[in-house]
Protein backbone atom coordinates (compact mmCIF):
# COMPACT_ATOMS: atom_id res chain seq x y z
CA UNK A 1 0.00 0.00 0.00
CA UNK A 2 1.37 3.39 -0.61
CA UNK A 3 0.28 6.61 0.23
CA UNK A 4 0.16 9.35 -1.81
CA UNK A 5 -0.51 13.53 -0.92
CA UNK A 6 -4.06 12.88 -1.21
CA UNK A 7 -4.25 9.95 0.71
CA UNK A 8 -2.78 12.10 3.85
CA UNK A 9 -4.68 14.69 2.85
CA UNK A 10 -7.91 12.91 2.76
CA UNK A 11 -7.01 10.96 6.18
CA UNK A 12 -6.14 14.59 7.77
CA UNK A 13 -10.15 15.81 6.77
CA UNK A 14 -11.67 13.01 7.87
CA UNK A 15 -9.20 12.91 11.00
CA UNK A 16 -10.35 16.65 11.65
CA UNK A 17 -14.23 16.65 10.90
CA UNK A 18 -14.18 13.43 13.55
CA UNK A 19 -12.20 15.04 16.51
CA UNK A 20 -14.42 18.16 15.58
CA UNK A 21 -17.63 15.85 16.14
CA UNK A 22 -15.99 15.00 19.92
CA UNK A 23 -14.93 18.10 21.09
CA UNK A 24 -16.21 21.36 19.34
CA UNK A 25 -19.70 20.70 18.68
CA UNK A 26 -22.18 21.21 21.60
CA UNK A 27 -22.55 17.75 23.33
CA UNK A 28 -26.19 17.32 21.71
CA UNK A 29 -25.43 18.06 18.44
CA UNK A 30 -22.27 15.74 18.75
CA UNK A 31 -24.43 13.25 20.35
CA UNK A 32 -26.77 13.15 17.09
CA UNK A 33 -24.29 13.18 14.32
CA UNK A 34 -22.24 10.35 16.27
CA UNK A 35 -25.50 8.06 16.96
CA UNK A 36 -26.01 9.03 12.60
CA UNK A 37 -22.57 7.80 12.20
CA UNK A 38 -22.89 4.65 14.11
CA UNK A 39 -26.00 3.70 11.45
CA UNK A 40 -24.07 4.04 8.80
CA UNK A 41 -21.14 2.62 9.86
CA UNK A 42 -22.30 -1.30 8.60
CA UNK A 43 -23.38 -0.08 5.28
CA UNK A 44 -19.91 1.11 4.96
CA UNK A 45 -18.19 -1.74 6.38
CA UNK A 46 -20.00 -3.99 3.75
CA UNK A 47 -19.14 -1.81 0.70
CA UNK A 48 -15.16 -1.85 1.72
CA UNK A 49 -15.73 -6.10 2.56
CA UNK A 50 -17.46 -6.10 -1.33
CA UNK A 51 -15.92 -3.41 -3.32
CA UNK A 52 -12.10 -3.35 -2.31
CA UNK A 53 -9.17 -5.56 -2.92
CA UNK A 54 -6.45 -7.20 -1.36
CA UNK A 55 -5.02 -5.73 1.79
CA UNK A 56 -7.95 -3.28 1.46
CA UNK A 57 -10.48 -5.97 1.69
CA UNK A 58 -8.34 -8.38 4.49
CA UNK A 59 -8.77 -4.37 6.44
CA UNK A 60 -12.32 -3.87 5.51
CA UNK A 61 -13.06 -7.76 6.83
CA UNK A 62 -11.28 -6.79 10.21
CA UNK A 63 -13.20 -3.79 10.56
CA UNK A 64 -16.33 -5.54 9.85
CA UNK A 65 -16.04 -8.60 12.20
CA UNK A 66 -14.53 -6.18 15.08
CA UNK A 67 -17.18 -3.06 14.54
CA UNK A 68 -20.83 -4.85 13.71
CA UNK A 69 -21.77 -5.29 17.26
CA UNK A 70 -19.97 -2.00 18.53
CA UNK A 71 -21.87 0.18 15.95
CA UNK A 72 -25.61 -1.69 15.98
CA UNK A 73 -24.80 -1.45 20.50
CA UNK A 74 -23.73 2.23 19.80
CA UNK A 75 -26.76 3.33 17.50
CA UNK A 76 -29.22 2.05 19.78
CA UNK A 77 -27.98 3.86 23.06
CA UNK A 78 -27.52 6.83 21.19
CA UNK A 79 -31.44 6.60 20.31
CA UNK A 80 -31.89 6.05 24.08
CA UNK A 81 -29.89 8.71 24.76
CA UNK A 82 -31.21 11.18 22.33
CA UNK A 83 -35.10 10.53 23.06
CA UNK A 84 -34.58 9.85 26.76
CA UNK A 85 -31.84 11.24 28.20
CA UNK A 86 -31.01 14.04 26.44
CA UNK A 87 -30.99 17.30 29.10
CA UNK A 88 -27.61 15.97 30.01
CA UNK A 89 -26.01 16.38 27.19
CA UNK A 90 -26.94 20.38 27.37
CA UNK A 91 -25.38 20.48 30.85
CA UNK A 92 -21.64 19.72 29.30
CA UNK A 93 -21.86 16.29 30.19
CA UNK A 94 -19.70 14.70 27.05
CA UNK A 95 -18.65 11.54 28.70
CA UNK A 96 -21.42 9.84 26.46
CA UNK A 97 -20.01 11.44 23.32
CA UNK A 98 -16.45 9.88 24.28
CA UNK A 99 -18.05 6.47 24.51
CA UNK A 100 -19.72 6.71 20.55
CA UNK A 101 -16.28 7.74 19.86
CA UNK A 102 -14.44 5.01 20.61
CA UNK A 103 -16.72 2.40 19.84
CA UNK A 104 -16.44 3.82 16.45
CA UNK A 105 -13.05 3.76 16.56
CA UNK A 106 -12.26 0.35 18.18
CA UNK A 107 -13.09 -1.22 14.26
CA UNK A 108 -10.28 0.25 12.70
CA UNK A 109 -8.00 -1.01 15.43
CA UNK A 110 -9.19 -4.70 14.11
CA UNK A 111 -8.71 -3.67 10.46
CA UNK A 112 -4.96 -3.05 11.39
CA UNK A 113 -4.75 -6.30 13.14
CA UNK A 114 -5.80 -8.43 9.71
CA UNK A 115 -3.98 -6.27 7.89
CA UNK A 116 -1.03 -6.89 9.72
CA UNK A 117 -1.83 -10.60 10.04
CA UNK A 118 -2.04 -10.97 5.79
CA UNK A 119 1.47 -9.25 5.85
CA UNK A 120 3.31 -11.85 8.29
CA UNK A 121 1.04 -14.86 7.39
CA UNK A 122 0.40 -14.33 3.14
CA UNK A 123 1.74 -17.12 1.03
CA UNK A 124 4.74 -16.08 -0.74
CA UNK A 125 4.06 -17.83 -4.01
CA UNK A 126 0.17 -18.47 -5.82
CA UNK A 127 -1.99 -21.52 -3.80
CA UNK A 128 -3.53 -22.32 -6.78
CA UNK A 129 -2.46 -25.54 -9.07
CA UNK A 130 -0.48 -25.52 -11.94
CA UNK A 131 -3.63 -26.85 -14.31
CA UNK A 132 -5.46 -24.04 -13.33
CA UNK A 133 -3.08 -21.68 -14.46
CA UNK A 134 -3.56 -19.78 -17.44
CA UNK A 135 -0.48 -18.34 -19.51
Amino acid sequence: MRFTVRHLLITMAVSSVYLALMFALPGVLSACLLTLLSFLAPAIYMGGVIYSRRAWRAFWIGTMTCGMVPAIVSAYYGIAMVFEDWRGLFDGDRAFCYILAACQLLPFLGGVAVVTMRRFYKPTRSIMPVCCLSD
